[in-house]
């Protein structure tokens, strides 16, 4: 039954509860998360040849790094008796993720090295 709704019959499920989009920064706000009826079946088409088994199986070569850096830092910043911001340090490792699979990039966010990439200042431009 989950096969065939989730795969098979997935396209007739695009109306979904309504999210709270007052929040919802302003270039986010037309995403797949939170768009309905036939802009969410246009854009779900249009997406779902990205996320294959073997395009996800590729990504995980980019996610165990970023997984190694977080393991690292929360690692290292511990033992110096740190506290950790959870939301700078796991929005660090979603933008690290983010950068390695859609982009290809080898970023690593969570080294405060004083001088920000330029991808890095762009994203947060965008959710700000």
């Amino acid at each position: 039954i989950l096969k065939e709704v989730f795969i098979k019959q997935f396209q007739n499920f695009h109306t979904r509860a309504e999210a709270v989009v007052e929040v919802i920064p302003g270039p986010l706000k037309p995403s797949l998360a939170f768009v309905h009826g036939q802009q969410w079946k246009r854009q779900r088409h249009t997406m779902n040849p990205s996320f294959t088994a073997s395009k996800l199986k590729n990504m995980n070569i980019f996610i165990s790094r970023c997984c190694n850096n977080l393991i690292q830092f929360i690692d290292k910043t511990s033992k110096a008796g740190k506290l950790i911001d959870a939301k700078k340090t796991f929005g660090a490792f979603a933008l690290d993720v983010i950068a390695g699979t859609g982009f290809g990039f080898e970023t690593n966010s969570l080294e405060d090295s004083g001088e920000k990439s330029v991808f890095l200042e762009n994203a947060q431009a965008v959710v700000s």
